[in-house]
């Protein structure tokens, strides 16, 4: 998680373009709750954060 939230940090995508993206990704009725947030790339940035406070570097993915 925290690799490819890193890839999407470093994109070129825009914030309408991360919006698009990632409201395809939960069903109806689920808002994720990003209002103490300025955008996707800062939730993304906490993503990354908490990877790495609890060490989930990325390299254990598909175990």
């Amino acid at each position: 998680m925290r690799i490819g939230a890193q890839i999407l940090i470093d994109s070129n995508l825009t914030e309408l373009q991360l919006e698009q993206l990632f409201s395809g990704c939960w069903g109806v009725g689920y808002e994720p709750e990003i209002d103490d947030f300025d955008g996707w790339r800062e939730v993304l940035r906490e993503i990354v954060r908490l990877c790495d406070e609890y060490g989930l570097s990325g390299s254990s993915v598909g175990r």
